[in-house]
């Protein structure tokens, strides 16, 4: 016999009353854990779809303390870089079940902050910084460095600038060396009134660049 549900939810325990089984048992046939005959399985599965029931994202990430989530901060989403980055970091995390957070800080270190903060206290499960300036925020990124309360914190990783110093993964290409091979190659062509036209020079990565140009 089916069961009717009045302004609620059919809850796992509605499932495991209906197929004659344990919560447990319907929580490792729904999640692909431990063993199970088939015959119980096909049972679960047929007594949770005329149910309708689907597990609460929300509650799950409460008792996991796992999203799927990763947060993604880039600094300016018009900009012609990030789009195939991101096309790349959301091909990669779908094959390994995970969906992506994208917040566009408009070059507001600020709003970095803010972002990071927000989607620390969702529970996300990483975190992919791209673009980010730090130097109206040191003491932010030192704290970032220093372990949480429960001796955990949310894995971070930065694209483009080096974070190393705040014991944030750092995934960078070598900007004096590639300027200078594009300078080069100029010069080879026959060029030989070569303009530059320089990023913010209080960065890394627009001094190493003009170096490699100069």
């Amino acid at each position: 016999q089916g069961m009717i549900f009045m302004n609620r939810r059919p809850s796992i325990k509605d499932v495991a009353r209906q197929s004659g089984t344990s919560i447990s048992t319907v929580s490792n046939v729904l999640n692909n854990r431990k063993y199970v005959s088939e015959e119980l399985r096909a049972k679960v599965l047929l007594v949770s779809a005329e149910l309708g029931y689907s597990a609460n994202p929300i509650a799950r990430s409460l008792k996991s303390r796992r999203s799927g989530l990763i947060g993604v901060i880039i600094s300016d989403i018009n900009c012609v870089f990030f789009a195939p980055m991101l096309k790349g970091i959301q091909n990669v995390l779908a094959e390994a079940g995970y969906s992506m957070v994208t917040c566009d800080s408009n070059y507001k270190t600020q709003r970095v902050v803010e972002y990071i903060e927000k989607l620390q206290g969702r529970w996300v499960d990483g975190l992919i910084l791209a673009g980010m300036a730090v130097e109206e925020c040191t003491e932010f990124f030192e704290g970032l460095a220093q372990p949480s309360e429960n001796g955990k914190r949310v894995p971070i990783v930065s694209v483009e600038r080096d974070l190393s110093e705040y014991n944030i993964d750092s995934v960078l290409i070598d900007n004096q060396a590639s300027s200078r091979i594009a300078t080069s190659h100029l010069i080879e062509l026959g060029c030989r009134r070569i303009v530059h036209i320089t990023g913010q020079q209080n960065t890394g990565l627009g001094s190493e660049r003009y170096a490699g140009y100069a």
